[in-house]
């Protein structure tokens, strides 16, 4: 018997905390960065809020709403992006595409993210190509770790 596939909300929903670099298309290390992430969910919409913490001392803050559409795949919206995000779940693997507009020298430049989401024994591991126009100009790997909650103790 196969194990059940996971759920979108069960890969997301809890607290992260996440590393990660973006690497330019010949694999150098270009830029580092810290992330804190919530997920959460009322049922219908679910919420994964990300802070952003870059090596260079920028921070940045992107907040995800999720809906999962009647076919079974799921829909996004974020402040910064540009074409509604499409998912879908392959078993425990999860497919995120999207274009967004970032801040890079100076101006807001629109991107392309392709990303592949992975459980791990203690959270995700997210490998994203970035591209523009059709041209892969990078990668976006991000580690993302469970923080497990804390038990609520009795009052004595």
């Amino acid at each position: 018997m196969e194990p059940p596939m996971a759920t979108l909300e069960q890969l997301l929903v809890g607290e992260f905390t996440a590393t990660g670099h973006f690497e330019d298309r010949w694999g150098t290390v270009k830029r580092r960065f810290d992330v804190k992430a919530t997920g959460s969910s009322d049922g219908r919409v679910l919420t994964f809020a990300e802070r952003f913490a870059y090596d260079d001392g920028e921070k940045e803050t992107r907040t995800w709403w999720i809906e999962k559409l009647p076919d079974g795949q799921y829909q996004g919206s974020a402040d910064d992006v540009v074409s509604p995000p499409r998912a879908a779940m392959d078993g425990d693997k999860l497919s995120w595409s999207y274009r967004i507009r970032l801040r890079l020298y100076g101006r807001g430049v629109v991107l392309r993210f392709d990303d592949q989401f992975e459980p791990t024994a203690d959270g995700l591991m997210n490998t994203a190509r970035v591209s523009k126009f059709g041209i892969t100009i990078g990668r976006v790997r991000q580690e993302f770790r469970r923080i497990e909650a804390r038990p609520v103790l009795a009052a004595d």
